[in-house]
């Protein structure tokens, strides 16, 4: 998703530099529609969500990235988890 950071004003990449995401198997947003021995499963050896930051950047050549999976994407920390969707949706693809 190198592109679709490109594409960001820069005002955006500001905003989003430091921020963090909190993944888990299958988020609660898709909690409706996933299958329920997964999320019981989940709920039995995930202790917690696993924190990455929504930019990362390429070791060797530096260029920055957007990193997230809209369906594992639990929430942006600081941020409710239908705070999230709604930013989420308006990144580009």
């Amino acid at each position: 998703m190198r592109a679709a950071y490109d594409a960001l004003p820069d005002a955006t990449k500001n905003r989003i530099k430091d921020m963090k995401t909190a993944y888990m198997l299958t988020s609660s947003v898709r909690a409706d529609v996933s299958n329920i021995d997964v999320l019981k499963d989940q709920g039995a050896v995930q202790e917690g969500s696993v924190i990455q930051p929504l930019v990362q950047t390429h070791p060797e050549r530096g260029t920055k990235s957007l990193w997230f999976h809209a369906g594992k994407t639990e929430n942006n920390l600081g941020m409710e988890s239908k705070g999230t969707r709604s930013f989420l949706n308006e990144l580009p693809e």
